[in-house]
């Protein structure tokens, strides 16, 4: 996910596929078969930092190509996997000034 971020700018495509395989990847690794696994997995710091990290950057790509409605829905997604990701709520006041939607 950190290759994407560094070429998102003349990249976008392929730092979007890059951010796929990235999800793909963590949910490989942490989704185990064992259904009680699974539960304490969910609440995992490192599986919802990854996550939450993922989501951040593919708003940023959305955010670049002026797709604002998706980068906010992203950066949410990204918020709400890591309440203490300040950038995601950053980002996400930026997206609502862009969009002059100032509602909390």
């Amino acid at each position: 996910a950190r290759i994407a971020a560094t070429m998102r700018i003349n990249e976008m495509v392929k730092a979007k596929q890059v951010y796929e395989l990235a999800k793909t990847k963590v949910k490989m690794v942490i989704d185990p078969i064992d259904p009680d696994a699974a539960e304490v997995l969910a609440k995992n710091l490192a599986r919802r930092s990854a996550e939450s990290y993922i989501s951040r950057n593919e708003g940023v790509c959305d955010a670049i190509a002026g797709e604002w409605d998706e980068a906010e829905r992203k950066f949410e997604a990204s918020r709400n996997m890591l309440y203490t990701n300040a950038t995601s709520y950053y980002l996400l006041g930026l997206c609502r000034q862009e969009r002059q939607n100032l509602s909390a």
